[in-house]
C-alpha cells in the first residue's frame, strides 16, 4: 500500500490470493504437524488415534488401534467430567445398526487417556438409504 512506505500498491489478485494460497498449501500443512507434537510433549493430546468408523451396509463399524471404544447414542460425550466413562456410554464390540436421529459419539480409552470425540451423524435419506458421515472433534 504506497500510504503506508511507499512503493507500489499491492492488489488482491496479484498478492492477497497469493499469500492466502501460500499459507493454506504450504505454512498450515507444515505447521499443523508442529503444533499437534507441541501439544503431545506437553501431554495436551494422547498419542494414539481416536475411533475409526466406516460405513457397511446399514451398520456402522467402529475400531481403534488399542483400547476400548466407548460410544453413546444421544449425542452425550462418552466420557464423563473427571475421565470416568459416561452412566450412558457402552463398549462397543460390535458393528453398530444405522438409524435415522441417532447421535453416535466415540472415544478411545487407553492407558488412562481419552482419544478425541468421534462423531458420527447421520444426515437423512438419500438414494434409497441412510447417509452418514464421520468427524473427529
Amino acid at each position: 500500500d504506497t500510504g503506508r512506505g511507499g512503493g507500489e500498491p499491492r492488489t488482491r489478485d496479484e498478492h492477497w490470493r497469493a499469500e492466502v494460497d501460500r499459507i493454506l498449501n504450504e505454512y498450515i500443512p507444515r505447521r499443523s504437524d508442529i503444533v499437534l507434537a507441541q501439544l503431545f510433549r506437553q501431554g495436551l493430546v494422547p498419542d494414539f488415534s481416536p475411533a475409526a468408523c466406516e460405513r457397511r451396509a446399514d451398520d456402522w463399524h467402529l475400531s481403534a488401534e488399542r483400547g476400548q471404544i466407548f460410544v453413546t447414542l444421544d449425542g452425550s460425550d462418552p466420557r464423563a467430567i473427571g475421565g470416568k466413562p459416561s452412566e450412558k456410554a457402552r463398549v462397543v464390540s460390535m458393528p453398530i445398526p444405522v438409524k435415522e436421529g441417532k447421535k453416535l459419539r466415540a472415544r478411545v480409552y487407553f492407558q488412562g487417556e481419552w482419544s478425541v470425540l468421534t462423531d458420527v451423524r447421520l444426515d437423512g435419506m438419500r438414494l434409497g438409504g441412510l447417509v452418514g458421515r464421520c468427524i473427529m472433534i
